[in-house]
């Protein structure tokens, strides 16, 4: 693997999901990008969602994304939190509380975001992260990926020594040496993917979809 010595440039942001009021059409679209957390591989995804039906006047919070949210959320068994909201949209972070909460108590993980100013604890840390997604219109601050589960070593270089990249073809994110866990890590991602996909396949309702993929034993290591 080569390495890249191009000027560091944030990853590209997610596309952004439209669904026009239809929830089954959300559902299929968040369910494949949400796959790796329902099989264990991820903590949390981030996904940014445009005209996502018309949310109620009375429920105009921000951290309510859209009218299906409940019906979504409840499906898949995560939690949805909005880091930042646009008149364009928004960006939301689907997660599992329990998973999350243990990814940012590992040590490692816990020195990185102390040093940058983040608090102890899961929901004082999401506290933390939407304010810096918030301070930006546009930016988006780096830390995010230790959030979404990609090895620190990878978020730090990215951060600390871009031109170190390596260039990696189809990486899903920014890898840096050694590169052995990275690309494990992508192909399990890959992986749970490719099986929600052919759950999709066979069922006729998205949300049912989401029920049937949780049951699922985990992928095979």
């Amino acid at each position: 693997m080569r390495r890249n010595h191009a000027r560091r440039t944030a990853p590209p942001a997610p596309a952004a999901l439209r669904c026009g009021g239809d929830a089954d059409r959300l559902a299929r679209r968040i369910l494949v990008e949400a796959a790796p957390v329902l099989s264990g591989d991820k903590p949390a995804m981030l996904i940014a969602l445009r005209d996502c039906g018309r949310v109620p006047a009375t429920r105009r919070s921000d951290r309510f994304f859209c009218r299906h949210r409940e019906k979504l959320v409840a499906a898949l068994g995560l939690r949805a939190r909005v880091l930042r909201r646009t008149p364009r949209g928004c960006l939301a972070l689907f997660f599992d509380p329990a998973r999350l909460a243990a990814r940012l108590a590992e040590p490692e993980v816990a020195r990185f975001l102390s040093d940058r100013g983040y608090p102890a604890g899961a929901d004082a840390a999401l506290d933390r992260l939407e304010a810096a997604f918030a301070a930006g219109a546009e930016s988006c601050p780096h830390e995010v990926g230790v959030f979404l589960g990609y090895p620190v070593r990878d978020v730090a270089g990215f951060i600390e020594r871009p031109g170190e990249a390596l260039s990696v073809r189809r990486a899903l994110w920014r890898v840096f040496a050694p590169a052995g866990e990275s690309l494990r890590l992508m192909a399990r991602i890959r992986a749970a993917r490719e099986r929600a996909m052919a759950v999709l396949a066979f069922e006729s309702d998205a949300l049912d979809a989401c029920a049937k993929l949780r049951r699922l034993p985990p992928l095979p290591a």
